[in-house]
């Protein structure tokens, strides 16, 4: 007797006597194979006390009443049993966890987000996503967490954000009510920023890292490196035309830095340079313009003019380029 393609519901024949069996089986398999629900995963033993119309998936090691039905669905109908084979694309729900099961090959397989997702034009995580904000998500918590090493990771967890150019932004804004607050990250440059806003228009930086030399720039402390050539002269531009600087020598060779200084400096339009510490191998030059040769060899030399720069001289010994540290305190301004 021909049986339906996908579902193996017997058909009726032409001139077949006792229809009406024919055509129960059909409905009792169609009622068996209509929105499975089991009540849980695939088990080898029969249940003791199994419900009518319950149905179940039998494992790979099938016993008892089960006995060589391995992977097969299993519907109680009174007291007997019915077997149903399934096939690719049938659907299951198990009601013990709430997980959804999709026939592949001979397994069962839990359904739910697919392995890949490429190419996806908006993703809206409960709300929704637009033109402006393709990536969209209304949620309390969220946890980003590194692929452990046993399961072929790193171990190692990092987020990037690229942008196209120097020019261009790549960093975080917090917000309050959809005003922004803070911003971090590269704003405009190539350096690393920390601003803040009280109306979500105007904003202020706070806090500014050199990408090249990691100085550190606030609203009022300032510091970074310079590379001053054995008779050479580098000059300085100050965050402010009055302030404190700090200066050191960076070389491990000279723990006991004897260049190590503080100056009060005004280099607006009346210039000063004052002594407030002064290194056994520094010294304050005041005003005068700086050659490369001035003042005492051996020695690190600061100078300051009306044009808003220091000036630092390097005739220290032995002969060789210095990297001199800056930290200035500065008078308030607008940054």
């Amino acid at each position: 007797m021909p049986n339906t393609a996908n579902l193996a519901l017997p058909l009726l024949a032409a001139g077949q006597a006792q229809k009406h069996v024919t055509l129960n089986e059909s409905l009792i398999s169609l009622d068996n194979l209509m929105h499975i629900a089991v009540t849980g995963p695939a088990q080898d033993e029969p249940p003791a006390e199994p419900a009518s119309g319950a149905r179940w998936l039998i494992g790979d090691s099938p016993t008892g009443a089960w006995a060589g039905r391995a992977g097969q669905l299993a519907a109680r109908l009174d007291e007997g049993w019915r077997f149903h084979s399934p096939r690719e694309g049938w659907l299951v729900h198990d009601t013990s966890s709430g997980r959804l099961l999709v026939r592949q090959g001979a397994a069962w397989v839990e359904t739910g987000a697919p392995a890949e997702l490429q190419g996806v034009s908006r993703i809206g995580l409960g709300t929704t996503a637009d033109a402006s904000n393709p990536f969209s998500a209304e949620l309390n918590s969220a946890l980003l967490t590194a692929k452990p090493t046993g399961e072929g990771g790193t171990g190692d967890l990092r987020l990037t954000l690229s942008k196209e150019a120097a020019g261009d932004t790549a960093s975080l804004i917090y917000q309050t009510d959809f005003s922004a607050r803070a911003e971090v990250g590269l704003t405009g440059d190539n350096n690393f920023h920390i601003k803040v806003s009280s109306d979500g228009a105007i904003w202020r930086d706070a806090i500014t890292v050199d990408r090249q030399t990691g100085g550190t720039s606030m609203r009022s402390i300032d510091s970074l490196q310079v590379v001053v050539a054995h008779g050479g002269v580098v000059a300085v531009t100050t965050p402010s035309a009055g302030g404190i600087v700090f200066v050191s020598l960076v070389d491990a060779l000279y723990p006991q830095n004897g260049v190590s200084s503080i100056f009060a400096y005004d280099n607006g339009g009346s210039p000063i340079l004052t002594t407030m510490v002064l290194g056994g191998s520094a010294e304050n030059l005041g005003t005068t313009t700086l050659t490369g040769t001035s003042g005492t060899d051996g020695k690190v030399a600061l100078a300051v003019k009306d044009d808003g720069k220091l000036y630092i001289q390097n005739r220290f010994s032995p002969a060789a380029s210095r990297q001199i540290c800056l930290t200035f305190i500065n008078s308030y301004r607008a940054i």
